[in-house]
């Protein structure tokens, strides 16, 4: 199925359909949470285990997990050990697999597969945020509306993610054309995007099978097909030596960093705005942070 001209849009619509079909078949009792404790694709001769089709099967079957406000716990189906299925590579799985009798695919124990590659992205988004709410889109075409041959699954999905210093978007392009979104409606200073993409019908065997891009933004992103992105506020430009945080370093920042002797920034990684840090490390040291406050 993954060979012929919409193959990818067929095998992916198809992980949005069986969703659609768990959700409607499954009985839930209010009040009490569901745990996911596997998913993945289930096709252990190939030949879409180990594509990025691969992945972007199991990030629309994640989504449809996410959507649904019962679900309190997602884990992914196998870490390694399996021949179709794992997040890391081991050695020499792939001749097992009987893609193609006589060709061997290698790999390198410890490589991310396709599963391992998305995961690692959307896992990297999720860290340390609180809040989640999907996003509306206004004039995104269902894949359906692209070929009539497909069913109905959208082309474009997308999460606003936060806690209470911090935002990211998170963006998935599931149809084989490239779609441009318009950030001045998604509230937020959006500075920085990383996009993941590759052939949906490559297998991603190492690193080089991946198409990662790292862009700055204005008002717009365009996500290529078929692909992941991670939309970030810009970095905050931080004065060293300025422990109050008000963008002068003054005598007041020495008493800043004496009034706030001890602290220890709770954000991990650090954003540099812990009150006292003067060489915005982290954590308040009287010496370090002093010397910075006066050198400055």
């Amino acid at each position: 199925m993954v060979s012929c001209p919409n193959g990818p849009d067929k095998v992916i619509g198809a992980a949005f359909s069986f969703m659609d079909e768990i959700a409607k078949n499954t009985q839930q009792t209010d009040g009490i949470p569901i745990w996911s404790t596997e998913f993945n694709l289930m096709d252990k001769a190939g030949p879409v285990a180990r594509t990025w089709t691969h992945a972007l099967f199991s990030s629309a079957m994640l989504y449809k997990m996410i959507d649904n406000p019962s679900v309190e716990l997602i884990s992914s189906h196998s870490f390694n050990g399996h021949k179709f299925g794992d997040v890391f590579y081991e050695n020499d799985e792939f001749p097992y697999m009987q893609i193609d009798p006589g060709h061997s695919l290698a790999t390198i124990s410890g490589d991310l597969s396709a599963n391992g590659h998305f995961l690692a992205m959307v896992n990297g988004a999720f860290a340390s945020m609180t809040q989640l709410a999907p996003l509306n889109f206004d004039q995104v075409p269902v894949v359906s509306g692209l070929d009539a041959d497909m069913a109905d699954h959208p082309a474009l999905v997308g999460y606003l993610l936060q806690n209470d210093r911090d935002q990211k978007i998170l963006f998935t392009n599931f149809s084989s054309q490239e779609l441009v979104i318009d950030l001045t409606t998604i509230p937020g200073t959006w500075g920085q995007a990383s996009i993941l993409t590759a052939d949906p019908r490559q297998h991603i065997l190492a690193e080089g099978d991946i198409s990662r891009i790292h862009v700055s933004l204005d008002s717009q992103l365009t996500l290529p097909a078929y692909s992941l992105a991670v939309v970030m506020v810009p970095e905050p430009n931080l004065l060293l030596g300025d422990a109050n945080n008000n963008n002068q370093v003054t005598g007041s920042d020495l008493i800043i960093v004496q009034q706030n002797f001890g602290n220890v920034d709770p954000n991990v990684p650090t954003d540099g705005l812990l009150l006292g840090d003067a060489n915005d490390d982290g954590s308040h040291r009287l010496g370090s942070d002093h010397r910075a406050a006066e050198l400055q």
